[in-house]
């Protein structure tokens, strides 16, 4: 195998049998090893050839799922014969086949649960650049999801350790999810800080809700969505 076109990939070893990697800085996977199958968390922008770099860290067949369906999360997976991803993400990749997958990971919405070694895989769904596109109410009630989980894990990686070429490659403080929450919070309830963020990833203008190392991206149209029970 030549190791020289793998070196677009950091790859670091987090746990027994549980490696981060990272994609030329803008997304990261992660490839967890059982005792009989492997799992493969996300499929990157497609860049390299990932398949061939999973085959050289273990030999054991594998399953691959994918937190959700942003391009920078799935790009790789036309490499793989079968994925699976969660059915309100359907669209973004066809078909699909939603039969269960490992025993030892639970399907969190868009994050995944390694309970023997107490690791969250949160993907997009809980770090420190929130970008919302649903409404503030229905992130409020995703993160109460994780939330209610948070006895069962001790480390939680999102989807983009090591991201732009930083060299470190770990968890995620506990206060995150907490201050993410607070955040929406205040939102709905009139009391954060917002500031205008122009037209990131919306069709119109976008507003931004910072508390230290967090920021929310939302739609100010987009508070509580029509038809939807309020979280609080």
């Amino acid at each position: 195998m030549d190791i020289a076109k793998l070196t677009t990939y950091q790859v670091m070893e987090i746990a027994k049998d549980t490696w981060a990697i990272n994609e030329a800085g803008m997304t990261a996977m992660f490839l967890l090893k059982g005792t009989e199958r492997a799992l493969l968390i996300d499929t990157g922008v497609g860049m390299t050839d990932l398949k061939k770099l999973i085959s050289w860290l273990t030999p054991l067949p594998y399953d691959v799922v994918l937190t959700h369906g942003h391009q920078d999360h799935i790009g790789g997976a036309a490499q793989f014969e079968e994925v699976y991803i969660h059915e309100k993400d359907e669209d973004s990749l066809k078909p699909i086949n939603y039969d269960s997958i490992a025993d030892y990971v639970e399907l969190l919405g868009n994050c995944f649960l390694d309970r023997k070694e107490r690791i969250l895989f949160s993907g997009d769904a809980c770090n420190g650049n929130l970008l919302c596109r649903d409404s503030i109410n229905t992130l409020l009630g995703a993160l109460d999801k994780i939330k209610s989980y948070e006895s069962e894990f001790d480390r939680n990686f999102n989807g983009h350790v090591g991201y732009a070429g930083m060299p470190f490659v770990g968890s995620m403080d506990h206060s995150i999810m907490n201050t993410a929450i607070r955040i929406c919070e205040n939102i709905l309830s009139g009391t954060a800080k917002i500031e205008d963020g122009g037209k990131n990833a919306f069709d119109g203008d976008c507003k931004v809700a910072t508390d230290g190392r967090i920021r929310i991206v939302f739609s100010p149209d987009r508070l509580i969505d029509e038809g939807e029970i309020p979280v609080r």
